[in-house]
């Protein structure tokens, strides 16, 4: 008790020894009728052990035994004072007992046997030493017969519930517990006589109907002679509270959060977010421990921040990998610290899950990464195509000036074959800025997507004649096998540009004489599947990986030195698949290509 100390004070100017000492014996507590009875100072007895000081045998384990069940005990001693002087001394001891109900010290009253009328006198200002003492206590101090009706209470109890003694005094000691808990307060004291429990949280009630929250222990003793027991409550209002905002702030909120023992690891108790974090139910994390239900992917991790909470106090914003109960893994930030329950020390951590942000934060990552990538291929793709142009260009230049210079020194034939050179690199000119043009708009998603059912032999057949002097021009055989009545859903323009790229493709790396084959068919999933097959150089593995990406990696002149940027490969990936279609291309690498695209099949056209 709180004052106990204090209150022993009051003893020291009594008519009688008044002697305080720990279970093993050792003095605490010596007034000055204790100096005067056994000649020794308080100052040369306090910390010396009562028996070897007084010539007295210990305590026999039946004493203490009698005294902690919380029953006084009269003795009558034959001891010897500092002068080697026997005396005959009648002893009263009285159990003092922690807030835990351990008894920790004895209290003794001695007097010398000098006749009844002197033991009678000592006897009442004993009396009124321990009622002083009992009324000085902040705990609410009950005195209960073995019904549990209320004999004796101390000032605590009528000052702080609003009664009375008057008011008390014969009522049973429910009489101050609310209604409704009366008959667990009843079964917990029956279990805390026994053994069976510690402590009784009934709360107790104030005569105008307030609860006060309470931590009561309770004792077997004697009171007027008669059994009697003896009940002290402690007001833990306040603890209550601080408990309850804790228990607030911890089951609301929103990071995972868990109260764990440092010593063995165990789940204490973890709030709702933690749950939802973790996919578990309660039944399965209490009693468990993080490594039992491998909570961590690294097991070592919860040890690291045991060794830091234990020299720090602490540790904060441990990016963890946490392992939910379906396996799936999540990324967490972990936190925790120390925290008392009572005197058990504990280990309360949190969670944040940001899985999410780690997620984001790798795109952003690849997409910075594409992003620098793909600027950096067409920075390099721009300058083949300024390349390109410049060729073709040179030679326009250079034909269109010497005809201007030397129009009337060329024979006729000369004329027509410079013309003939003109309009080939026009053309060439042209191809490709008409490319470039339809790659930049698909690019900003400016063409227009307008599919329509139409036949795929007339489209071919319309390409093929576009491009008819650039076939002919490598003597090149050109076959095809498509069925006449064969129709498709697409963006007619789209194909068609498709499929004049395939074929001058197709042209520029076949040796002169050699041969293309252009085929469609039907597939089994209501799709036509169209082939350009070449006798051409072929393509290496390592360019079929990159032909339909923006790559300058391939770029290669043509059988007879034609230029090639690649960017008719790029309109032909982005077309076909504008059209719900597949892009591919299969080669040996040494004899010939084939290049495959697929499209949605219609019925056919009447």
């Amino acid at each position: 008790m709180n004052n106990t100390n204090d209150s022993l004070k009051l003893f020291e100017s009594v008519g009688y020894a008044v002697i305080s000492y720990k279970t093993d014996g050792t003095i605490v507590f010596w007034n000055k009728a204790s100096e005067e009875l056994y000649e020794w100072k308080s100052e040369e007895a306090t910390g010396k052990n009562i028996y070897t000081l007084l010539n007295q045998s210990p305590e026999t384990p039946n004493l203490l035994d009698t005294l902690g069940t919380g029953k006084n005990v009269f003795t009558e001693l034959m001891l010897t004072n500092k002068s080697g002087k026997p005396c005959l001394i009648n002893s009263n001891y009285s159990p003092v007992f922690d807030d835990k109900n351990n008894l920790v010290s004895i209290l003794r009253l001695d007097s010398c046997f000098c006749g009844n009328q002197m033991l009678e006198q000592e006897l009442k200002q004993s009396k009124e030493n321990f009622e002083l003492f009992f009324n000085t206590v902040d705990e609410y101090l009950f005195v209960l017969d073995n019904k549990g009706n209320i004999l004796h209470v101390n000032k605590s109890v009528v000052n702080r519930l609003g009664y009375q003694e008057e008011e008390l005094i014969g009522k049973s000691v429910l009489f101050v517990h609310p209604e409704d808990r009366r008959t667990e307060a009843v079964e917990t004291v029956a279990k805390m006589l026994t053994g069976d429990t510690r402590a009784c949280f009934v709360p107790l009630q104030t005569k105008g109907g307030e609860l006060i929250s309470v931590e009561t222990y309770v004792s077997m003793g004697e009171w007027n002679g008669a059994p009697a027991i003896y009940g002290v409550s402690k007001d833990i209002t306040l603890l209550k509270q601080s408990e309850e905002k804790f228990s607030t702030a911890f089951h609301r909120n929103v990071a995972a959060m868990a109260v764990t023992s440092i010593e063995d690891n165990k789940f204490i108790d973890v709030n709702e977010a933690f749950l939802e974090l973790m996919g578990y139910e309660m039944e399965d994390i209490i009693g468990n421990t993080a490594a039992s239900v491998g909570a961590f992917k690294d097991p070592e991790l919860r040890q690291k921040a045991v060794e830091e909470i234990l020299s720090k106090g602490f540790f904060k914003n441990f990016e963890v990998v946490i392992v939910t109960k379906s396996g799936e893994e999540k990324v967490g930030l972990f936190s925790g610290e120390v925290i008392y329950i009572g005197e058990e020390k504990l280990l309360l951590t949190e969670c944040i899950d940001i899985t999410a942000r780690k997620n984001v934060e790798m795109i952003v990552r690849e997409s910075e990464e594409n992003l620098r990538l793909l600027n950096s291929e067409k920075d390099k793709f721009f300058s083949v195509i300024a390349h390109d142009l410049r060729s073709p260009f040179t030679a326009l230049l250079g034909l269109t000036d010497l005809m201007v210079k030397g129009i009337n020194t060329y024979s006729i034939p000369e004329l027509q074959k410079m013309s003939e050179k003109l309009s080939s690199s026009a053309q060439k000119l042209y191809g490709l800025l008409s490319n470039l043009l339809e790659w930049s708009m698909m690019q900003r998603n400016l063409s227009t997507y307008n599919p329509v059912s139409f036949s795929l032999n007339k489209s071919i057949s319309d390409c093929i004649t576009n491009e008819k002097h650039l076939i002919s021009g490598k003597e090149i055989l050109l076959e095809t096998d498509i069925d006449k009545s064969l129709t498709v859903f697409a963006d007619m323009h789209m194909i068609e540009s498709t499929i004049r790229n395939l074929l001058t493709n197709a042209v520029k790396f076949t040796n002169r004489n050699g041969s293309i084959k252009i085929s469609a068919k039907e597939t089994t999933d209501n799709m036509v599947k169209v082939c350009v097959c070449d006798s051409g150089i072929g393509i290496n593995n390592d360019m079929l990986e990159s032909i339909f990406r923006l790559n300058s990696d391939f770029q290669r002149p043509g059988t007879e030195k034609e230029p090639s940027t690649g960017l008719g490969l790029l309109l032909c990936k982005d077309f076909v698949e504008k059209n719900n279609g597949k892009i591919w291309a299969e080669s040996d690498g040494k004899t010939g290509s084939r290049f495959f695209f697929t499209l949605m099949k219609e019925q056919n056209l009447n």
